[in-house]
């Protein structure tokens, strides 16, 4: 005597969108994570940068100017962190009147007309 047992029903299919919606929440968290991962770099580099043009300008206001040979290659070398478009074109005329300063054994000291305009280019 075996009863058919008449409650139990098939299986049903239920739309299920769960999928679709972790996808989605995760490619929204991967960009949130980009952007703020960008934002939190370029701030620490614009603060490299600022660190980097006051530590080279310190180190062009104490240049010593009896030293010539070490005014000319140090001014070269540090000054071009500081060009920009306005003073590109005087950087390059002190950059041509020191070399006549550099690849000598002895050279003469340097002209007061010199020392002023590097002084006035890196704003002592």
């Amino acid at each position: 005597m075996m009863l058919k047992l008449r409650d139990i029903k098939t299986i049903v299919d239920i739309p299920d969108n769960s999928l679709i919606y972790l996808l989605l929440v995760c490619i929204i968290g991967f960009i949130i994570v980009y952007f703020v991962g960008y934002y939190i770099w370029s701030k620490f580099k614009k603060k490299k940068i600022k660190n980097t043009k006051k530590i080279t300008l310190e180190m062009l206001r104490n240049l010593d100017f009896c030293n010539v040979k070490s005014v000319a290659y140090n001014f070269s070398l540090h000054a071009e962190i500081l060009i920009n478009n306005s003073n590109k074109a005087e950087f390059k005329q002190i950059n041509t009147e020191l070399l006549k300063y550099k690849y000598k054994k002895e050279v003469d000291d340097l002209s007061p007309e010199l020392i002023t305009k590097i002084q006035e280019f890196i704003g002592v």
